[in-house]
């Protein structure tokens, strides 16, 4: 019981002290973090770009095809469902990993060139953290989401 009552405790240091420590630091008023509802500022949205759609449309259907072909090559009966694990990551985990280590630069760096992409690294940097994961799991164990339970997964 005092394991949990500690779990709790620091749970709630870390989750509703830090903030408030991080304002008053910062010489903020801690109003604005307890009020309810919380007030916004608007903001300007950018608008539709047909080609960043596209781009990313055909990122989701690269995405799905990989998904595909992999649910295809496990079922029952294939030739690739009865080989052992390989124990390795495979190569659709480093191409993830690539498009995360390019996004993240592109989505933290101040360069000049980069500020047309920045507003839309949010998408590669969820997808390949996905993909990533799930190579990284099927390295561990020889089995992933993505490719074990393919049609569950886009659900997701």
């Amino acid at each position: 019981m005092i394991k949990k009552v500690t779990i709790l405790v620091v749970f709630t240091i870390l989750v509703v002290g830090l903030p408030l420590i991080g304002i008053w630091l910062s010489g903020q008023s801690t109003l604005l973090f307890v009020s309810f509802p919380p007030l916004t500022k608007p903001v300007g949205h950018e608008p539709f770009s047909w080609p960043v759609f596209m781009v990313y449309l055909l990122l989701t259907i690269g995405t799905l095809g990989f998904i595909g072909a992999g649910a295809r090559r496990m079922l029952p009966g294939s030739k690739a469902a009865s080989l052992p694990a390989k124990r390795q990551l495979p190569w659709w985990g480093w191409f993830a990993l690539a498009i995360l280590i390019f996004s993240w630069f592109l989505a933290w760096n101040r360069l000049p060139w980069c500020e047309l992409f920045q507003r839309h690294t949010f998408i590669p940097l969820w997808l390949s953290y996905i993909v990533l994961a799930n190579g990284l799991c099927f390295r561990q164990s020889g089995r992933c989401p993505m490719l074990d339970r393919p049609v569950f997964f886009l659900l997701l």
